[in-house]
């Protein structure tokens, strides 16, 4: 590996280690990086081979070393195994559930797949057959019901988990006090299911894996949650001439509003949904990165991450504006939809502006000294900025989109006179949301295209507003009231706001103050070159899938060192907690099980391994 390559991944390296650790510890890190968008399971896949690379690259794990995951969901199986593949680290999944996946395995009617919530469609995309750009190194799943993936996942995991040592404890829930730091180690102090003396476990690192939050209800109704959605029964008995209110414009609420609207509809049609051989992901993929480059900025790199993406682009915006002067007079640009957002920065920084330029005109001040007025404001103060200007970059962003989508025209796409025969019948369906369309910066581009279908039909409409309260009225339906103080009944309210944020004292891990779009870091795809035999010709290593991807089919054929003298996970883990030392264990393995394991380990013997006597 070349100098310049060392260098630039050991920096990668540390800048997804720094999103990952937990505010004021050492070795607590986060397995979705404390982000809030981007939270599908192959975004997650992703965020877990690289925080497992990193730690390796940075030296935070090596062989031997004691890793505890608490949550035992798509995630902590993901890094187990990948820790324990690439590392050959001893891993403790803590699930506080007793089976792990618990909240997928009962799922039969939600449907997961790898493409729909991807942020690049590709030339020639087709959701049915397109293989997934992020493709792992492990649990290279397929698309289907929640339960079958699941239960696809776990027959792997347990392939993996036959032959290293992870241990699942169940029915363990671990509480936020309950972790603290003690020199170079992480202490879990576990609660017994009765009142036995439980010891604590004294780990290398702990990984919280415990997902992105519970679902968002703020209104409190019992609106069938996003993990109950899909059952037939819940559409199919609504009452005669129903009017339904989906309040939320993300992607699962453009999926329920789908299952009120149409008849007999299951997640998996969706598929059925795209027009194959359109050029239509190239609309998508183009257009929505052009509109969303206000929030993604490229010129977050030029300043080496010290401003956010919307100020780098207020600066990029008036150097545009200078130059249209200088060439034009007078003359004002041309007017879109960026303009309300210029003006909404404009309008928040013009007091700090009046001061650090008194007496000045804001238009005439030079390029170099606007970029050292931003540069010198705190990350607190330029967050400060995006919370007040989020609104009308919010809007701005769903009319952008919904002048993207308009030209096209979907009767030309999809045969809509089959779709509309399959219409409920005397349905209603209202999409509520925020912004001034039903597009939302937050849309995968696959669902930009399925809210572009069903804002066609006849049995959809769309409401902008918020909602700030409601009640139960007499025959069971529901008045909403709208923050302009207007109200609306509907027979049913059902709300998709998405994952709800944890009281900070619920929280197991909490991250620094950082700005998180041009971070996720984790989702990154760091490569370096090697050659290979052939002249002049280069391969591209991808650094977080390379190791476990390599090491993985060595791990599946690995018989143990003694094959014939297994460790048993349920006494390893019972002697391990157990409190008081057991005077009837002879067996040299299991009177400190962790430091025998971990020497063993770093001595290049590897245990087989048996989870029954």
């Amino acid at each position: 590996m070349a100098i310049s390559d060392r260098k630039r991944l050991k920096i990668i390296a540390e800048d997804m280690l720094g999103e990952a650790r937990a505010v004021g510890r050492v070795r607590v890190y986060s397995a979705t990086g404390f982000s809030q968008q981007n939270i599908s399971i192959v975004h997650q896949q992703v965020r877990c081979t690289n925080l497992v690379w990193a730690l390796g690259h940075r030296r935070k794990v090596s062989k031997g070393d004691v890793v505890a995951i608490v949550g035992g969901s798509f995630s902590g199986i993901m890094l187990a195994c990948s820790l324990a593949i690439a590392h050959d680290a001893i891993v403790y999944i803590l699930e506080k559930e007793s089976r792990l996946l618990h909240r997928f395995l009962d799922k039969s009617q939600r449907f997961l797949s790898q493409n729909l919530n991807s942020r690049d469609l590709r030339k020639g995309f087709d959701p049915s057959y397109t293989a997934h750009i992020d493709k792992p190194a492990i649990f290279e799943w397929e698309a289907g019901v929640a339960s079958d993936v699941a239960g696809a996942w776990l027959r792997e995991f347990d392939r993996y988990a036959s032959k290293l040592p992870i241990f699942t404890i169940h029915d363990c829930e671990v509480e936020p006090n309950a972790i603290s730091e003690m020199d170079d180690k992480v202490i879990v102090q576990l609660q017994a299911p009765t009142d036995a003396k439980v010891r604590p476990l004294v780990v290398d690192l702990l990984i919280d894996a415990t997902g992105f939050g519970p679902e968002a209800n703020p209104l409190k109704l019992a609106d069938y949650s996003y993990w109950e959605g899909g059952h037939r029964l819940i559409y199919d008995h609504l009452p005669p001439e129903s009017r339904v209110l989906v309040s939320g414009c993300g992607d699962s609420g453009v999926i329920e509003l789908m299952h009120y609207a149409i008849a007999d509809f299951q997640h998996e049609m969706v598929t059925y949904f795209w027009p194959p051989k359109a050029g239509l992901e190239a609309i998508l993929d183009v257009g929505l990165e052009r509109i969303n480059n206000v929030l993604h900025s490229d010129e977050i790199v030029d300043f080496e991450g010290r401003l956010i993406s919307e100020l780098c682009w207020w600066l990029g915006h008036w150097s545009y504006l200078q130059y249209w002067q200088k060439n034009h007079g007078s003359e004002s640009p041309p007017s879109d939809s960026s303009k309300s957002i210029f003006d909404a920065i404009e309008a928040e920084l013009a007091e700090r502006i009046a001061i650090a330029f008194p007496g000045r005109n804001s238009s005439t001040i030079p390029e170099d000294e606007r970029e050292a007025f931003v540069l010198a404001l705190s990350l607190e103060e330029q967050l400060a900025v995006r919370a007040a200007v989020g609104p009308a970059i919010d809007d701005a962003l769903s009319l952008e989109i919904a002048a993207l989508m308009k030209p096209v025209k979907v009767a030309r796409l999809l045969n809509l006179r089959t779709l509309r025969k399959r219409l409920r019948p005397g349905t209603e369906i209202v999409l509520n949301g925020l912004t001034p369309t039903p597009f939302t910066r937050n849309l995968s581009p696959y669902n930009v295209w399925l809210t572009h279908v069903m804002m066609g039909l006849p049995n959809v409409h769309y409401r902008r507003g918020r909602i700030v309260d409601t009640e139960r009225i007499s025959g069971g339906q529901t008045r909403v009231i709208f923050g302009d103080g207007t109200s609306d009944v509907f027979d049913r309210v059902v709300t998709r706001y998405g994952p709800g944020r944890r009281e900070p004292s619920k929280q197991l891990s909490m991250g620094n103050l950082r700005d998180p779009y041009p971070g996720d870091f984790l989702l990154d795809y760091p490569t370096y070159s090697v050659p290979t035999d052939r002249p002049q010709i280069w391969q591209n290593i991808r650094v977080g899938t390379h190791r476990v991807k390599a090491r993985a089919p060595v791990v599946q054929r690995r018989r143990g060192t003694d094959p014939s003298n297994p460790i048993f996970k349920p006494l390893y883990i019972a002697e391990m907690l157990r409190a008081d030392p057991n005077p009837w264990n002879e067996d040299p393995r299991y009177k400190d099980p962790q430091t025998w394991l971990s020497q063993a380990i770093r001595t290049g013997h590897y245990p087989a391994y048996r989870d029954r006597l």
